[in-house]
């Protein structure tokens, strides 16, 4: 008897799971990592092996997000991780060197890309390209400038607090991408260099979040500006705030982690009274690397407006961009496209 209540348990748990996956009601935003849940893939443009194994990735990840219980099954990993001292999680998140915490190959293949073991095909960067020249074709039949910074990973500003056995590739995918853009007009600014520079003004990132801090993205910013319009931003002033509990602790499944001050600070203009604005409007288009950005962006335009892309183009779907452009009452003089690198080396491909 006992055996046959076992049986129809998990008969029920594999017919109630997929079913709950597909039918369920998922919230769009995962909390505990900060990020949209993951969109069912669309199909692969070709039979080729790595549009294929990118394809079932997708759903892999897809099922992922909508498993019930999905929270309390990392809860449980969570506390698996504190007191057996377990490392479950490599995929998501890995420990480096004084505990800074970087995100796994699960997110963009970023470990993939960051070793040199991934690089896209001639045809996949054809595509990247074609998608940003068709934007840039679509924002500017609306009169508007179109812009674009490349936040860098946090691996590739910070590769002496990587664990020895991950080593950078000399080769960076996004360099090439970004020069693929450049040589067709694009106005694309790779902050990566820009970062690295001012790595001695302090910590420009977080040591357990993916994203750069408030200082990181005054940097990328200020020297966006000097690169395309020639104009440093205005003097900011830096304080230290309270211990920064980033999104790599959940993600990695730490129920605690040694978090340290230092890598969370607060902007303010040093002369506030005194900011130049310009007199345009700005659309960012942009994921989270944009959050850090727009206390600034607020400060020097006119009027700015965020939206995250995804929000509007759906499958490379060039055309929902001109269908949100249309439907503004106030168009944007300028556009400025915000991404990180991990998802901008995969990006339309």
């Amino acid at each position: 008897m006992k055996r046959n209540v076992i049986t129809l348990f998990l008969v029920a748990a594999l017919f109630f799971v997929p079913v709950f996956v597909l039918v369920g009601n998922h919230p769009q935003i995962i909390e505990m990592e900060r990020r949209p849940i993951a969109a069912f893939p669309q199909k692969p443009k070709s039979l080729a092996a790595n549009r294929i194994k990118k394809f079932f990735k997708e759903i892999e990840s897809y099922y992922s997000d909508r498993i019930p219980f999905r929270s309390a099954f990392i809860v449980i990993a969570e506390y698996i991780n504190k007191f057996g001292k377990i490392d479950i999680n490599l995929d998501k998140c890995y420990t480096g060197k004084d505990n800074w915490l970087f995100l796994g190959n699960d997110y963009d293949h970023c470990i993939d890309t960051l070793v040199g073991t991934w690089k896209p095909s001639e045809e996949e960067e054809k595509s990247q390209l074609r998608f940003f020249m068709n934007v840039n074709d679509v924002i500017n039949e609306f009169g508007a400038e179109f812009y674009m910074i490349i936040g860098p990973n946090k691996s590739s500003v910070y590769e002496e607090y990587l664990p020895p056995h991950i080593i950078p590739s000399e080769f960076k995918v996004s360099d090439k991408l970004v020069d693929n853009l450049k040589k067709h007009n694009i106005r694309i600014f790779n902050a990566i260099d820009c970062i690295k520079d001012n790595k001695k003004l302090g910590l420009l990132y977080y040591k357990t979040d993916t994203h750069w801090n408030a200082l990181g993205a005054y940097v990328a910013l200020d020297g966006f500006f000097k690169e395309m319009f020639h104009a440093a931003l205005p003097e900011c002033t830096f304080t230290t705030a309270d211990k920064f509990y980033g999104d790599l602790v959940s993600i990695g499944g730490y129920r605690s982690f040694p978090v340290e001050e230092g890598d969370n600070v607060i902007a303010a203009w040093k002369d506030k009274d005194h900011v130049p604005v310009m007199d345009k409007t700005l659309l960012v288009l942009g994921d989270s690397f944009s959050l850090a950005l727009m206390p600034y962006l607020e400060s020097v335009f006119k009027d700015v407006h965020r939206v995250h892309y995804d929000q509007i183009i759906k499958n490379n779907d060039v055309g929902a961009l001109k269908t949100y452009l249309s439907s503004l009452e106030a168009k944007p003089d300028m556009v400025l496209w915000v991404q990180v690198e991990r998802i901008f080396a995969h990006w339309a491909m």
